[in-house]
């Protein structure tokens, strides 16, 4: 048997070397990805831990068994943009499928998009009730009763006239003749002088619950113009190309402006008193104007017929060029003009005194 190797004999064996610290830091790192991974392949999508789903799931499904959350407020809840007028108007309303009772939050988004995108519902059977800020309609203007009015009967007044023109004083008669039935009436002024020739003034119309509505006034010295009233159509129309007038309610022509004033008198003479003002549209051959007489004082007259207490009226000049007019009523003689004075601008006039009354 041999014997043990000596210490010298035996072969040195070196000692392990020390592992750099960076393989042990990838080694651990290693090891902790694959637990990773098998964590993500067998935990379910979805779950809380798990990644998200591809997919999401509504926000209104609920666990199972867990309690239901308090209603949400209807200004809370969200609300899908709303649509166009136009294509709100044109879509038709569906009916919502019924939601569960328990999701209070559901049924109010859903009647809060029924209200901002669905058409007006149809009306009910019953008629709505008229809106409380419906406007009333306007009042309608008061009604004005006509003045009373006292027409004289037909008659035929004869009168003296002294008139002045060119420089010349002459003397004249003129005659105005009144007819009237009650429904319509005619009017004719005529004066005539020896040399100086004759003017005739003739106005025709209806008679209503205003007094004289004349249709017709006509004045010829050499030649004849006439002014035409048409209260349908509201205008004035002149046979001299004048331009056309307004007609308005009560208008009157230049002769039977005369016997108006006179019915106005003698319908209700209180409501005239001293200072009073009358106006009256009034239209001649050429031009339509208001007429304003201003009442004067009771007077006595001397006249061809004899003294009569008169009323004066008097339309005074109010531009350049106007005529002044003057004429005086006998209470006693029907209301009717016993005195007519037309003086012109340049100073000529015609005073026309009565003579005489007589049946037409």
């Amino acid at each position: 048997m041999s014997a043990p190797p000596s210490p010298s004999q035996v072969p040195s064996v070196p000692p392990p070397a020390a592992r750099p610290p960076w393989r042990a830091i990838a080694g651990l790192t290693a090891a902790v990805a694959l637990l990773h991974a098998v964590a993500l392949h067998w935990l379910p999508a979805g779950l809380p831990g798990g990644t998200p789903s591809a997919a999401p799931l509504p926000f209104a499904v609920r666990m199972v068994d867990a309690p239901a959350p308090p209603p949400a407020p209807p200004v809370a809840a969200a609300r899908p943009p709303a649509a166009p007028s136009s294509a709100r108007a044109s879509r038709p309303r569906s009916t919502p499928a019924p939601a569960p009772a328990a999701d209070s939050a559901t049924e109010s988004i859903a009647e809060a998009t029924t209200t901002d995108s669905a058409p007006a519902a149809a009306p009910s059977a019953e008629p709505a009730a008229p809106a409380d800020t419906a406007e009333a309609p306007p009042p309608s203007p008061p009604t004005v009763a006509p003045p009373p009015l006292g027409l004289p009967a037909s008659t035929r007044l004869l009168y003296d006239a002294e008139g002045h023109a060119k420089g010349l004083t002459y003397q004249a008669k003129s005659e105005l003749t009144w007819r009237q039935d009650g429904a319509r009436y005619e009017a004719r002024l005529e004066l005539s002088a020896f040399l100086i020739g004759s003017r005739v003034q003739t106005s025709e119309g209806r008679i209503d619950a205003t007094g004289l509505v004349p249709e017709r006034f006509a004045d010829k010295a050499r030649r004849e113009q006439a002014t035409h009233f048409d209260p349908a159509a509201g205008r004035i129309v002149f046979s001299s190309n004048a331009p056309e007038a307004r007609w308005l309610p009560g208008t009157q022509d230049r002769l039977g402006v005369f016997l108006q004033l006179g019915a106005l008198l003698a319908g209700d003479p209180a409501r005239y008193p001293a200072g009073a003002t009358i106006a009256v549209p009034t239209a001649g051959t050429r031009e339509a104007e208001e007429w304003r007489f201003v009442v004067g004082e009771p007077e006595m007259l001397t006249l061809p017929a004899g003294e009569l207490p008169a009323l004066r009226l008097e339309r005074a000049p109010r531009k350049e060029y106007d005529t002044r007019v003057e004429v005086w009523y006998a209470p006693g003689r029907a209301w009717l003009p016993v005195r007519l004075k037309i003086t012109q601008a340049s100073g000529d006039y015609v005073d026309q005194k009565l003579s005489a009354i007589e049946n037409p």
